[in-house]
């Protein structure tokens, strides 16, 4: 039988000292990869098309000032409905189709998030969540490759149909139809 090196054995309190410096590395790694992991769940990147990365607890007027820093026009007042606010913002250009405008809200009579919208109209008519068109078919494709999973089918009292995207669990993408022809794509940042 082959003898075990004494450094290994020496019984001087030196193995207790490897012992402990490998669980420390081990919480340094595991903790540098839970820190790293808290902040991608803040912040997702990259920013997708049209999109202004909000959080759900700033204040409407500072979720404006980005809006506005990304050069989106608004379109009369704010609009304050109960414990809600919406303002509606000129068109803009997102996934290489023009949009016929856009609505930024914060939510908080169901809780307390922003959603930001973009309106897109498919114009050759006759498009729902059951025959999807060109434009809904083409958002759809490219957040699918941004992203890199299919969305998840979602049934919405409002809506219909609705595809759902979750992006670290603060924020979510939806894409749907709110009514016939118009395509509407959700950013919804969550608190």
């Amino acid at each position: 039988m082959d003898k075990i090196d004494e450094k290994w054995y020496a019984e001087d309190g030196s193995e207790i000292k490897r012992v402990l410096r490998i669980v420390t590395i081990i919480l340094i790694v595991a903790m540098a990869a839970w820190g790293v992991g808290l902040w991608m769940n803040e912040r997702h990147v990259p920013q997708l098309p049209g999109e202004v990365i909000l959080k759900g607890n700033m204040s409407f007027e500072e979720a404006e000032g980005k809006l506005l820093d990304d050069g989106y026009i608004p379109r009369g007042e704010a609009i304050k409905d109960g414990a809600d606010i919406h303002r509606y913002y000129e068109s803009s250009e997102a996934f290489g189709y023009q949009a016929r405008g856009s609505m930024l809200a914060l939510i908080q009579s169901r809780g307390r998030y922003f959603i930001f919208d973009h309106y897109f109209r498919e114009e050759d008519g006759g498009h729902n969540a059951e025959n999807p068109g060109d434009i809904f078919n083409a958002v759809q494709e490219q957040l699918t490759g941004i992203i890199g999973t299919a969305p998840r089918e979602q049934k919405s009292d409002v809506f219909g149909k609705v595809w759902i995207w979750n992006l670290q669990g603060k924020t979510e993408i939806g894409i749907f139809y709110g009514r016939e022809d118009m395509v509407t794509v959700r950013y919804a940042y969550i608190r």
